[in-house]
């Protein structure tokens, strides 16, 4: 089998990409990075073997057609003041649809595969809020979303959820990154480098100090482990940051 091996009994396995990779989402055996500065999608489907966890049919996606048949990278236009469209989350609807949001906004860019091409299909904003901007997101199997918010100071963080019973929103701490979800409805999150202490979490429990990131996808349900986006772009040093990493943690390394 061809594709990207997470060999088992390896322990923690990291591998250095050459994108910078902010959040991750995954449905069933679709997978899906959030490439952060491109913006872009990095795309693969899931599969278990004895050897360990592949990742194989490994494409990148880099903008979408819009509706005046332009080509652009998935956003209509450039958001302002930044003068940039930065990639933070991405939604599976389905494997033709997904949700996007760009960096410091919360608005829902919905794009679709017609064919072998992307098209953006237009946007929604998240209901009415405090918060500003959006760190992560997930979409359970009933249709809520999930999502890490924080105001703009970058003081208040907080996990919001938009469903059939209407908005709910629970304080978390800063640099807290997510989302995942276990069968019994648990959150599962992971904090980076910059928070005060970083880790995997289920609730407000550590289940993890050794690996820290900014996205985490649970494979069956932790079963089979997890794998971790790690940003490395703000990490400190005299190089302005390090590579960005996929991270495959084993299941002995949830405690679930």
């Amino acid at each position: 089998m061809t594709g990207i091996l997470f060999p088992a009994g390896h322990g923690i396995v990291r591998k250095q990409l050459g994108v910078q990779p902010i959040s991750i989402a995954l449905v069933g055996d679709l997978l899906v990075v959030s490439c952060y500065f491109q913006p872009a999608l990095l795309v693969a489907t899931v599969s278990h073997t004895p050897e360990g966890v592949w990742l194989r049919d490994v494409r990148k996606i880099q903008g979408a057609l819009m509706p005046d048949g332009t080509s652009k990278r998935f956003f209509p236009d450039v958001l302002q003041p930044i003068d940039a469209n930065r990639m933070q989350a991405c939604l599976i609807f389905s494997s033709t649809h997904f949700g996007l949001f760009r960096n410091e906004e919360r608005v829902v860019h919905h794009v679709e595969q017609r064919g072998e091409r992307w098209h953006y299909e237009g946007a929604e904003s998240l209901p009415e809020s405090s918060l500003d901007w959006v760190f992560s997101a997930m979409r359970d199997a009933d249709g809520t979303i999930a999502t890490i918010e924080c105001d703009k100071a970058l003081e208040q963080w907080s996990l919001c959820t938009y469903g059939k019973r209407g908005p709910t929103i629970h304080g978390v701490a800063p640099w807290t990154y997510g989302l995942a979800q276990l069968p019994n409805g648990a959150y599962v999150t992971i904090c980076q480098h910059r928070a005060d202490a970083p880790g995997i979490y289920v609730g407000d429990k550590r289940i993890n100090a050794d690996v820290s990131g900014t996205g985490i996808a649970l494979l069956e349900d932790g079963a089979k482990g997890a794998l971790v986006t790690s940003y490395g772009q703000d990490v400190p040093g005299p190089l302005w940051g390090v590579p960005g990493e996929l991270i495959y943690v084993p299941p002995e390394g949830l405690r679930l």
